[in-house]
């Protein structure tokens, strides 16, 4: 544990935010699970990930887009004003749910009689800065908020300069106001300083604009919002399109993929014998012939839905066998039609001279006749302009109409999203407003703001100082105050329970291309070594004058602001791995960078890869910081690895055996991949006093691994006896903890369920004459993942083949389920004589090739 250190209270902000209350105090939430956070030998010396917002709510409103949350409640469940978007501003009203408006008020310094409210004078504690600050409304709701009430929040003040005049790049100061009251029509807030630099340093502050001082009013609010944009409309389209059922294969109408669970399943029991089959939990109901259009939202969710399936059977009579349903040339073929049986077909061969093979049936069954199915009471409720509907296994409602009948069924369709009840929750959202910038005042122009006070020409800069390799910034008026910058970036797991990474991935195509671009939403956060400050402090400390301040023991660390820091990320590009600047990105060096990236397939695969590899250097950067003057450039690197990443691991629980001291504690694996625990080292303190302890009975020996969910318990029981009033309390030593990470766990917690699950992979296919002979006069390829294609022997055959694609699931290409080069497909051949022969229903040839070159080795054999 640090003994002379002591890190200044960088969370100020969130203390000092709770000092006042303008309204009511908001509901605080208690945890009945007594869930804690791990307490640790070496603390982050970081800002909370929960607190993150409080320091700064841009970075916090970006993080909240990364992936929304799935649980709600309904509205008469919120407690607080609910905002109308997920995106809380101050320009829009909140409601109550008895239909009261409340409006977020704005700040900015008062002005009476062309004087600003602000003085900066002699206190008891040595001098002060108070503000007097006004209250105001947003002016896009200036004229609603006069009749709205103002919403309950707290406040905080905050004044940031530079630390060296002039030098954008030189870092930054926060200075936070320590009492705020409030007052008619606004609030007071008062900045103490102590010492006679502090003053002279703050007074240049507000008359220098080379210092860029900028005061910004944060307020933050308890409100609720809805569970997400699209669940406040009961009639969202969840997806719509036209598209093929093939024969034997599932269908969802959720996503508009087949393949999988599917809501549904065109059976083909025999060769006549059809049924459209309602898969687990989907329901399914038979409308008839009806207007498509004309089918309602609200039509479709007040039907009757079962399990029954509908039948589509085949149903007309066929032709004899020596009906062979291809078109020649019609100097060879219109001789064997029978125009008085067949008419249409007649015409049409004589008009186009050519019958194509039909498209609707692309797996010839052969012909068929009375006395080839015996079958009774058939029927067909699936013919052109039929329409049934579905209730899906994910709850939603879809209309479906038949355009094209067939072994392979052609359908439009519309999918509904199920009318659910509204679902809030509760959030706190900080918003930042400024005033004035730069927050400066001449003083030939605003003498009365100074009175006596005139200042000295004393420049202040912060002093660098090296230990260990390492950069650290000594204030240039609080000696005993050093800036340190962080070791390293990297990824996070969420703050709350389970901690699963706060990450995203989102896969969608482009355009009606079938090509997919896949986008990363990530959070990088700044990781310290507590170990390494505390290392620094003893050279450190000596920096300090005599005497130290009262009340000072030793160092005292806080981490730096830097103004312009500039991210540069590696990602792999077409011709290598290049780094890149990422200048849209806002990066703070006490709370880390939001960012989002949008790859190719082929590239994100790379990176998935890159992320579980020790090794493999792709999807990492650095974050160069200029300071100060532009005389050196400090780098911090960002290390993408899934093993490693920011956060908790564990939920931990303990009980307390106030007679011996003792402790019974719980570790619960609480992420989405095992963790191995090599090795526990435990500290028990009371008050002050802190010794060292033993662990026993454990539930599991070490080492152990713990599957997700599992715990580990065990006692932990202090060498010596301790005396205090306080209960006692264990802190871990983590470092021997791995986490073994998961790639397929991982990648369930972190796709976005709006995500496309496959892509298309481009092939062709193709065939020479040759392979017909002089029996084969059709040959059909049926696809496995994707269509039909079909060559007949006496059209010609493109030297280049057929351009197709088959289907993949991009979840087998990621995680490597699956060789991502092999697809499956059946062949079938009609001879000249009108015999079907075709491979088995339940067997698949395998090909890995960009085409498929179809030869007689690859044809049932006849």
């Amino acid at each position: 544990m640090f003994t002379n250190i002591r890190l200044s209270q960088i969370d100020g902000a969130v203390l000092n935010k709770a000092a006042v209350r303008l309204a009511k105090p908001m509901p605080v939430v208690s945890d009945a699970a007594a869930i804690e956070t791990v307490p640790v030998v070496q603390p982050a010396l970081t800002t909370r990930l929960e607190q993150v917002r409080w320091v700064n709510p841009e970075l916090a409103a970006g993080i909240a887009m990364i992936r929304e949350p799935i649980a709600g409640v309904p509205r008469n469940q919120i407690t607080v004003a609910i905002s109308p978007t997920t995106t809380v501003t101050d320009e829009v009203l909140f409601e109550a749910a008895n239909g009261a408006k409340f409006y977020l008020p704005r700040y900015r310094v008062a002005e009476r009689n062309q004087q600003v409210q602000m003085s900066l004078a002699g206190s008891p504690q040595g001098w002060s800065l108070t503000i007097h600050l006004e209250k105001y409304p947003a002016a896009a709701i200036q004229e609603p908020a006069r009749t709205a009430q103002e919403l309950s929040h707290a406040v905080s003040v905050i004044l940031q300069h530079r630390l060296m005049p002039g030098v954008d790049n030189g870092g930054q100061k926060e200075l936070i106001f320590q009492e705020i009251t409030t007052e008619s029509g606004g609030i007071q807030a008062v900045l103490q300083v102590p010492s006679i630099a502090e003053r002279d340093l703050l007074y240049q502050v507000l008359t220098n604009p080379d210092y860029a001082a900028i005061l910004t009013i944060r307020r933050s609010a308890r409100v609720g919002i809805p569970l997400s944009e699209v669940a406040t409309t009961s009639s969202a389209i969840v997806s719509s399109g036209t598209g093929t059922i093939r024969g034997t294969w599932t269908f969802s109408f959720d996503t508009g993929v087949e393949g999988g669970e599917g809501d549904v399943w065109w059976n083909q029991e025999t060769n006549v014998l059809r049924q459209m089959v309602p898969r687990s939990n989907a329901q399914i109901v038979s409308l008839g012939v009806r207007d498509f259009d004309a089918i309602t939202v609200n039509e479709l969710q007040s039907l009757s839905y079962g399990t029954t399936p509908i039948d589509g059977s085949v149903i007309q009579k066929r032709f004899p066998k020596q009906t062979i349903p291809i078109f020649r040339p019609v100097d060879r073929e219109v001789s064997r039609i029978n125009p008085k049986v067949n008419p249409n077909v007649f015409r049409q061969a004589n008009s186009s001279r050519f019958r194509p093979i039909e498209n609707s049936d692309p797996v010839w069954r052969g012909p068929i006749t009375d006395d080839d199915d015996p079958t009774a009471f058939r029927s067909n409720s699936l013919t052109n302009g039929n329409v049934f509907a579905v209730k899906t296994n994910s709850g939603n409602f879809s209309k479906v109409q038949v355009l094209s009948y067939g072994y392979n069924l052609q359908v439009q369709w519309v999918t509904y999203r199920s009318y659910v009840e509204p679902q809030f929750r509760e959030v706190t959202r900080v918003l930042d407003v400024v005033d004035r910038t730069p927050f400066v005042f001449p003083p030939s122009l605003h003498p009365y703001i100074f009175s006596s006070i005139t200042g000295n020409n004393t420049t202040f800069k912060p002093t660098l100082q090296q230990v260990n390799g390492h950069s650290y910034y000594q204030d240039p008026v609080e000696r005993q105050v050093f800036y340190y910058l962080p070791d390293s970036f990297k990824l996070v797991r969420r703050p709350e329970s389970p901690h699963y990474p706060l990450l995203s991935i989102q896969f969608q195509p482009v355009g009606d291309s079938e090509d997919v671009r896949v986008t990363i939403g990530y959070w990088a956060y700044p990781y310290v070594d507590a170990a390494r400050l505390e290392a620094a402090a003893t050279e450190l400390v000596k920096k300090i004058p005599s005497p130290m301040p009262a009340g000072v023991t030793g160092v005292v660390y806080q981490p730096l602001v830097a103004s312009n820091p500039r991210l540069y990320l590696g990602l792999p590009q077409t011709d290598g791995l290049a780094y890149q600047e990422r200048p849209e990105v806002l990066v703070e060096l006490r709370t880390g960078f939001r960012d989002s990236r949008t790859l190719s397939l082929e590239e994100f695969q790379s990176v998935y890869d890159a992320i579980f590899s020790p090794t493999t250097q792709l999807f990492q950067g650095q974050v160069q910081v200029s300071f100060p003057d532009g005389q050196h450039t400090e780098i911090i690197p960002f290390t993408a690895q899934m093993n490693d990443l920011v956060g908790e691991k564990f939920d931990y629980s303990k009980e307390i055996d106030l007679a011996t001291g003792s402790i019974r504690a719980t570790l619960k694996n609480a992420i989405e991949s095992p963790i191995r625990i090599n090795q526990l080292t435990t500290k028990i303190a009371h008050d002050n006093a802190q010794v060292n302890s033993v662990i026993s009975l454990l539930s599991a020996p070490l080492p152990t691994v713990l599957q997700p969910g599992e715990s580990l318990s065990f006692t932990v029981t202090p060498d010596s006896a301790i005396a205090g009033s306080s209960p006692p309390q264990v802190t871990f030593d983590l470092s021997a903890i791995e986490v073994l990470a998961d790639s397929k766990a991982i990648w369930d917690k972190i796709v976005l369920p709006q995500s496309t699950m496959t892509y298309k992979r481009k092939i062709s296919v193709n065939t020479t004459k040759s392979t017909f002979g002089d029996r084969i006069d059709v040959i059909s390829i049926d696809l496995k993942l994707g269509t039909t294609i079909n060559f007949t022997r006496d059209l010609p055959i493109d030297s280049n083949g057929v351009n197709t694609s088959v289907t993949t699931p991009i979840r087998d290409l990621i995680l490597h389920e699956a060789d991502s080069g092999v697809y499956e497909y059946r062949s079938l051949v009609i001879l000249n004589d009108g015999t079907r022969v075709e491979d088995p229903a339940n067997q698949w040839r395998s090909e890995s090739s960009e085409t498929l070159w179809v030869t007689n080795t690859k044809l049932p054999a006849f």
